[in-house]
């Protein structure tokens, strides 16, 4: 069926957003947890992998900017903006 809408489907449009656009309850629920106690590591997820054979750095380097671009919640941070935390987005690269 997609195949036979074609043209017909609209073009998919980024959505406006606030400059400072706030928490989400679960973000909201993480940062207040984190100022608690901002040294637990509960939320953490550690990783580790093995390889074999000879690594492209390079290569690697470049699918994880290219994953970090694509997805802005991996450049997403919290800060404080007049005493309420929002989300700031940063830039690629």
């Amino acid at each position: 069926r997609l195949d036979e809408a074609g043209a017909a489907r609209p073009a998919l449009r980024r959505a406006e957003r606030p400059t400072r656009p706030p928490l989400s309850p679960a973000q909201r629920r993480l940062w207040f947890l984190h100022g608690l106690d901002p040294a637990d590591a509960s939320y953490h997820i550690p990783i580790a992998v093995r390889l074999d054979g000879r690594l492209d750095t390079a290569a690697l380097r470049e699918s994880l900017a290219d994953l970090t671009a694509r997805h802005e919640s991996l450049r997403t941070r919290v800060q404080d903006h007049e005493g309420e935390p929002c989300q700031a987005v940063l830039a690629p690269g």
